[in-house]
């Protein structure tokens, strides 16, 4: 996998980051960023192919199976799980492969666990928090950075 490299391990941390960052700030990702991961994607398999790495399609395809339940939930779920949220998962799975599944499950427990304080905090206020809504992409961020070096 490309994040076994430490090509993968830079091109994957500066893509979260900037991810982060934008959601945060804009609440949206720019496409020219996820057109940028995909191309430098590209590029490392590329490389890799060429220098006689041996790359795991089937790693790859699973790690895309668990973007397309991202796909599934964006579209049951009327956005509230957005569109760039499954983009941003995809992109993951082509760099992550099998591993793209501990990213989603960790940052899904996590984001709950925020959920939940947002919640109590609240309560603790007396404000409705029933309307709020949570960036997803930062919440990804210490979930990716254990998995790029735990796992």
């Amino acid at each position: 996998m490309l994040i076994e490299y430490l090509y993968g391990k830079i091109i994957f941390t500066i893509f979260v980051i900037v991810s982060a960052f934008l959601d945060i700030r804009e609440r949206t990702i720019h496409v020219s960023v996820f057109i940028a991961m995909f191309v430098f994607t590209l590029a490392g398999y590329i490389w890799m192919g060429f220098s006689g790495k041996e790359i795991l399609w089937i790693r790859i395809g699973i790690g895309l199976l668990s973007a397309a339940a991202m796909w599934a939930t964006a579209f049951v779920t009327r956005q509230q799980l957005g569109y760039g949220d499954a983009v941003f998962f995809t992109e993951t799975a082509l760099v992550l492969g099998c591993s793209n599944i501990l990213l989603i499950a960790g940052t899904m427990l996590l984001s709950a666990l925020v959920s939940v304080g947002v919640c109590i905090a609240g309560m603790f206020k007396n404000k409705s928090v029933r309307n709020c809504s949570l960036p997803l992409i930062p919440i990804v961020l210490p979930v990716a950075f254990g998995v790029m070096f735990v796992v």
